[in-house]
């Protein structure tokens, strides 16, 4: 029996500027490398929510805006 889930979301580039600097990462990034970092980068989150689960909605309005800040440069 499989047990693997598929989990998958959008990124919103046009309206949002750290979507399209997220975007812009994921494209520079060797497909095979993307295949990695994306499942890391998914369960870093999570694991940010088991420590502090209000860490994850206050930090994602920061990343938000850092990642806003850091493609305007």
């Amino acid at each position: 029996m499989d047990t693997r889930r598929k989990i998958q979301f959008y990124i919103n580039p046009d309206r949002h500027s750290a979507d399209k600097y997220v975007g812009e990462v994921l494209e520079k990034m060797p497909q095979g490398e993307r295949g990695k970092f994306m499942p890391g980068a998914f369960l870093s989150g999570v694991a940010l929510f088991k420590q502090e689960p209000r860490l994850i909605y206050t930090s994602f309005a920061r990343a938000y805006k850092i990642l806003e800040m850091a493609s305007e440069q």
